[in-house]
């Protein structure tokens, strides 16, 4: 059972083509998937004697792909023309696969050759952060079908291939104790990877995002909002949506959707004494503490009723004006940032920007103006804002804390001290309906 499949892909690398069969024979079964070579690519593979496909794909995730459909072991290695592997590097690999049933990628460490000589070691970080699983790591082929992987349109396909893969279930990773022999060249694909902004990098335009927003007896009192909500959703620009809806009222909604374009799926979650939403809690600790319980509620589930990386929770009362509002989120993302914001103003006095960099007793100090571009910030409201589950989805939402009675003054209090960032793009403003006069609290 634990034999594996190595998949070598070559576009004009015949150069480099013998050195790396070479170095396979013997460690597996060795194809060769030559795309779309004017080289002689052909003529090296034949005369090694491997299997030997040519494709005209100009593509390396479908060459990939065509070739673990050619092939049938329970594990896959890629393994890219211009690198080699070092003896015992495919068995001492497959070791590791033998007491974990829930490990999928055995990855390595790179030993540069060529235009560099050195060793590039790689921990086990969040892999939504950044990348440290190349492609010639070996894959469970299970945990490879069952992802059914789309291919990402940008760069960095091993990155978005070990991400998909990562994120389909609980998969588990681990180091290979051998290194890839790993070559640096001018012509290396990767080389401009680091001039790259991160959303390049990272493939942010191919991920799916969930809208997730709730409908109360208050939205069902005012069609309007809905229909708003409807016609926004609609009209998006962002490619890949799919709306997700908390019903915390005691009706059925499901005519709600009828002119809906997006997938959509909704859950009931019904609380008592509904109409939290227009109580006045200016100065009413009861009401308030009864709304941070609900809205961390419906926060918490959130994450089960959700599967994708990037969230944009809206409260149902706030309205992006941006029909590129998800784009232009996307821009605030970088490693460790937990969540962007778009900007809109508190309902009740002193009716401030719902953003805050200053944090005093428990209450977060809001923005009195608003400001211009891209910052950080320390904390801002759940009405617009873009949250990653990777970097959030492990702590518990809760309102009425010693550190704060503000749900989302807590959560990003704790996140914060976890290194963790958050952003604000001014560029998203949102209209927040149904102002409540009084004084301040």
């Amino acid at each position: 059972f634990f034999r594996a499949d190595i998949i070598i892909t070559c576009h004009n690398y015949g150069r480099y083509l013998e050195q790396a069969i070479n170095s396979a024979i013997g460690q597996g079964n060795v194809i060769v998937v030559d795309d779309a070579s004017t080289d002689d690519t052909e003529t090296i593979a034949k005369g090694q004697g491997v299997q030997y496909f040519k494709v005209n794909f100009k593509d390396r995730h479908k060459s990939r792909m065509f070739g673990v459909a050619k092939t049938s072991l329970p594990y896959v290695h890629f393994l890219d023309a211009d690198n080699y592997l070092s003896p015992n590097y495919i068995a001492e690999g497959l070791k590791l696969f033998q007491n974990n049933p829930r490990l999928a990628i055995v990855y390595p460490d790179l030993q540069e050759f060529g235009a560099a000589d050195r060793l590039v070691k790689f921990d086990p970080i969040g892999l939504e952060n950044r990348n440290y699983i190349d492609a010639g790591s070996i894959f469970l082929r299970e945990a490879i079908a069952q992802a059914n992987i789309p291919k990402a349109s940008g760069t960095l396909e091993d990155w978005w291939f070990a991400r998909q893969i990562l994120r389909f279930a609980p998969w588990e990773v681990t180091k290979n104790p051998i290194p890839l022999n790993y070559r640096r060249h001018e012509e290396q694909y990767s080389n401009t990877f680091s001039s790259m902004p991160y959303g390049q990098q990272a493939n942010l335009k191919d991920e799916e995002v969930t809208i997730f927003t709730s409908i109360s007896d208050r939205i069902l009192k005012n069609p309007t909002f809905w229909s708003r909500r409807i016609g926004w959703i609609n009209m998006q620009t962002w490619p890949n949506l799919r709306l997700v809806v908390a019903n915390t009222t005691d009706k059925n909604i499901k005519h709600l959707f009828t002119n809906l374009r997006v997938p959509y799926s909704f859950y009931n979650q019904s609380f008592p004494n509904q109409g939290l939403e227009d109580i006045n809690r200016i100065g009413n600790a009861s009401a308030e503490t009864r709304v941070q319980t609900v809205v961390a509620a419906i926060y918490n589930r959130m994450w089960k009723e959700t599967s994708t990386e990037y969230v944009l929770v809206l409260e149902n009362d706030v309205f992006p004006e941006p029909l590129n509002t998800i784009e232009k989120l996307m821009q605030g993302v970088a490693p460790n940032v937990c969540a962007v914001s778009g900007a809109y103003k508190q309902r009740y006095p002193p009716y401030g920007w719902t953003i805050y960099k200053d944090f005093n007793a428990g209450r977060p100090l809001l923005l009195p103006t608003q400001q211009e571009g891209i910052e950080d910030i320390r904390g801002a409201g759940f009405g617009c804002l873009l949250v990653r589950r990777s970097q959030m989805a492990h702590e518990v939402i809760k309102g009425n804390t010693p550190l704060s009675r503000y749900y989302d003054a807590d959560i990003f209090e704790r996140l914060v001290l976890q290194g963790k960032k958050v952003k604000i793009n001014w560029d998203v403003i949102c209209d927040h309906v149904g102002k409540i006069n009084g004084p301040q609290s």
